[in-house]
């Protein structure tokens, strides 16, 4: 067997994005994909298809695998359908530029956030609260530090997220 590319395995991830989001054949949106983009069908294709976990079947063994996921699905295409939801509400861009407006400690506690988030298909009133205040810090409403600090502390706690402080 074959090594597939990094491009063949990006193309593939995007073609499964797309078939989870649509509730569509992995493996019909992905031969397509490769195809289209001149690549022959192969029965390494079809494994790595097998291979990708829906979100799910997600587990992290430790908080910084979880933020390494975090990272990797930021800086490239969203390879699970929950991530695909999340970033449809929480744009990538303005969540990166939320980094400029607080202290490390509150932005690793909005990506602890964010993971806890993307990890889950379906969404709770707990989810949608936690979405709707990280929603106000990134989108600019706020304009101070401590009001993000807040906002995104109600987040975590929201969520069952231990808090970085008792002082909360």
């Amino acid at each position: 067997m074959s090594e597939i590319s990094q491009e063949e395995k990006t193309i593939i991830d995007d073609a499964i994005r797309n078939a989870d989001v649509f509730g569509a054949g992995r493996l019909t949106y992905a031969k397509e994909a490769i195809e289209d983009e001149g690549y022959d069908w192969t029965d390494d294709h079809e494994q790595y298809v097998g291979n990708v976990k829906t979100a799910s079947e997600l587990k992290f063994s430790s908080e910084n695998e979880a933020l390494q996921h975090l990272a990797n699905i930021t800086g490239k295409s969203i390879k699970i359908a929950a991530e695909s939801l999340l970033y449809s509400i929480i744009d990538r861009d303005e969540f990166n530029q939320l980094k400029d407006n607080v202290d490390e400690q509150t932005f690793k506690l909005a990506q602890k956030v964010m993971i806890k988030l993307a990890t889950e298909l379906k969404l709770t009133d707990k989810q949608n609260e936690a979405i709707n205040r990280l929603k106000q810090s990134i989108s600019g409403h706020i304009s101070n530090e401590a009001q993000h600090r807040n906002n995104i502390f109600k987040a975590a706690n929201v969520l069952g997220i231990s808090l970085p402080s008792s002082s909360f």
